[in-house]
């Protein structure tokens, strides 16, 4: 089993040296890991809190040696996480070019002017809904992702509607349609929420849509690598999937779920 999703110190909010995060896998029994930092942005906005440009050679390095300290004992597999805002796709594109990635992970954590965990004015928050699952729509369209990240993000500080799934079914099936994985992300099981991204329900909706799932811890701290992924299997398997997957050079191989214990 792999975890597909986590960062490095270069992001400036995550803690620990990738050989940590690689040393909590062998310890949870996990057969590879890979590394999907925060990409750049153009004239490295926000790089307070991602890979400032002139830091993708190092990171690229740092990812390179960690596979050759662990040669023998853990996969260890290079990937990004890209946000999508429209307008940026050809920078998006030219970062892509550089390296050959194992896995590419679309995410929205901006809509509009308000970023992540700003939220909007509260007779806006229909819209604002509408709004960010037709970002993932457009995302999902531009054959750049291999999957799309923690598909309900905005929960972490948004109420969500009573009708949310209704929302998000478009975007499900825009995800279908262009054979797009979902990044089955643990980190909100970690918090108050007490449950991954997606929930139970979406992922009821995604494997009625065929859409495969790559488990992810999300970890910014090597004691969550691999956090909660018997409790998130047991949902995946509740919700009729019987594998889930991971990227390599941009290829999806899947694993059977074998263990559902709870954590």
């Amino acid at each position: 089993m792999f975890d597909s999703h986590m960062h490095t110190p270069l992001c400036h909010h995550a803690v620990g040296a990738p050989i940590e995060y690689a040393h909590e896998a062998l310890h949870a029994g996990l057969s590879g890991i890979c590394f999907t930092e925060h990409m750049p942005l153009p004239e490295d906005q926000d790089s307070h809190v991602r890979l400032s440009g002139k830091n993708l050679p190092i990171y690229y390095e740092l990812i390179k040696s960690t596979q050759a300290l662990c040669r023998d004992d853990l996969e260890i597999r290079f990937g990004l996480e890209m946000d999508f805002i429209p307008g940026i796709e050809n920078f998006s594109q030219k970062i892509m070019g550089k390296y050959t990635w194992d896995y590419i992970i679309g995410s929205v954590h901006r809509v509009g002017e308000l970023g992540y965990g700003v939220s909007p004015d509260p007779n806006d928050l229909e819209h604002y809904w509408r709004a960010y699952y037709n970002l993932i729509m457009v995302a999902a369209q531009t054959g750049l992702y291999d999957a799309i990240g923690h598909l309900d993000l905005p929960v972490r500080w948004l109420y969500a509607p009573e009708h949310h799934l209704e929302i998000a079914l478009p975007a499900l099936d825009v995800i279908a349609k262009y054979n797009l994985a979902l990044d089955f992300n643990t980190s909100g099981l970690r918090g108050v929420l007490k449950t991954p991204h997606p929930p139970l329900e979406f992922l009821k909706a995604a494997y009625e849509r065929s859409i495969p799932l790559v488990l992810g811890s999300d970890a910014h701290n090597p004691e969550d690598v691999g956090s909660h992924f018997s409790s998130a299997l047991a949902l995946a398997r509740q919700a009729g999937y019987t594998e889930v997957g991971a990227f390599k050079r941009r290829k999806l191989e899947m694993y059977s779920i074998i263990n559902t214990d709870e954590d």
